[in-house]
């Protein structure tokens, strides 16, 4: 039996309209949502800050959902090390699933206690940690937490400067 079977013509007409609008909507606000460029620092930070509460006593730890197309942070070992590491020194970890922040290639912000960024970047943390990667988060963090923010290190995931080549 059709769903659409017991509606008249006129009705079918106006539920394909209203469809139609709904669908139309959705896709304007779609593309007029700003999102981050991959390695584009400035717009992602923007994206990020525009996300946290106006003040926070401690360093925080933020990861942002699908940053970083060649790694799943939900199963991240590094995330699991960074993550306990800034909550063994009185930190806050936050997920952020934001949409204009997809594919920034920043996948973690690790936020001093003045709120700006000491690291952006992936969570195996290769650019602060170098080969030893995630294991070595716990003892690189306070050297990283310490930094003035002018002196952050900021390291897009290796796929999103692979596509933005």
């Amino acid at each position: 039996m059709p769903v659409f079977g017991s509606l008249s013509c006129a009705s079918r007409r106006t539920l394909g309209i209203a469809l139609l609008a709904l669908w139309c909507g959705w896709i304007a606000v779609a593309w007029t949502t700003p999102r981050a460029q991959a390695g584009d620092l400035g717009s992602a930070w923007a994206q990020v800050q525009a996300s946290l509460p106006a003040a926070q006593p401690a360093p925080m730890l933020i990861g942002v959902v699908d940053a970083c197309a060649c790694t799943d942070l939900a199963s991240d070992r590094a995330w699991a090390e960074l993550s306990a590491a800034v909550r063994a020194r009185g930190g806050q970890v936050r997920l952020l699933d934001s949409p204009a922040l997809q594919g920034s290639g920043y996948a973690v912000w690790l936020l001093g206690a003045d709120g700006q960024p000491r690291y952006a970047g992936p969570a195996d943390g290769g650019a602060v940690c170098g080969t030893a990667g995630a294991a070595a988060w716990s003892r690189w963090l306070p050297d990283v937490l310490s930094r003035a923010a002018s002196a952050a290190v900021a390291s897009p995931c290796p796929c999103a400067m692979e596509s933005m080549s």
